[in-house]
């Protein structure tokens, strides 16, 4: 499933990736692998090419850290 969720503290969305033996949950994430942003840049068609981030997650924040590509 792919799921949206909304921060009550700030209004941030975020998505996540959750599967589940059953409909009912309980749902758990994908994978234990490291978070990926993708962006496609430049914006300007034809020539977008996306580009992947990894993210690192603290303290209830994101972050893409310097010159860590993947």
């Amino acid at each position: 499933m792919f799921a949206t969720f909304r921060r009550s503290d700030n209004g941030l969305l975020g998505t996540a990736v959750l599967v589940s033996e059953a409909l009912t949950g309980p749902l758990r994430p994908h994978s234990e692998g490291p978070l990926v942003l993708t962006v496609h840049t430049p914006n300007r068609t034809p020539d977008e090419r996306p580009v992947f981030l990894r993210i690192v997650e603290s303290g209830g924040r994101l972050t893409v850290p310097d010159n860590l590509s993947v």
